[in-house]
């Protein structure tokens, strides 16, 4: 069985159209937003396709949140010892390419946990006017959406 929310119910169906394909008959479940996250916190589910966006691009961000052992969104709850220690020690390195090593590292461990398979990465744009004023992009999506200090200078 599958849970997934309203909004992203395509990926639910595509991922119970190629199961079929390899002889496993998945029932969906489509729940609402509020009530699927319920459901992933709660771990309640079977496969749970779902899209995740990050704040920031940065390791720590991306595997706090999903592959580290009693992370908040590692909802398969997959991970390991050593993936922890490697996700402290990458942490706190200061050299850049030192750190960049230690991730390389600690995705080798991670991924093939299955705890979270990455489909796809997806990237946004804007485009801004020059009479647009005062606007900065940010390098979230999550951040720079209140507008308050964007003006038209006409």
């Amino acid at each position: 069985m599958t849970r997934q929310n309203a909004t992203s119910e395509n990926l639910s169906l595509y991922f119970k159209d190629q199961l079929a394909k390899i002889g496993i008959n998945a029932t969906l479940d489509i729940q609402e937003t509020a009530a699927a996250y319920d459901l992933f916190a709660k771990r309640d589910f079977e496969l749970g396709p779902w899209g995740h966006a990050y704040a920031v691009d940065d390791p720590d961000a991306v595997f706090a949140e999903f592959y580290v052992q009693g992370a908040p969104r590692n909802y398969s709850q997959v991970g390991t010892d050593e993936i922890d220690d490697l996700f402290l020690k990458q942490s706190m390195e200061q050299d850049t390419e030192t750190r960049r090593e230690l991730v390389r590292e600690m995705q080798m461990l991670a991924v093939p946990q299955h705890g979270k398979t990455i489909l796809y990465w997806s990237n946004g744009r804007s485009t801004a006017w020059n009479h647009v004023k005062d606007y900065v992009r940010h390098t979230s999506t999550y951040n720079n959406r209140r507008w308050q200090d964007v003006w038209l200078d006409a």
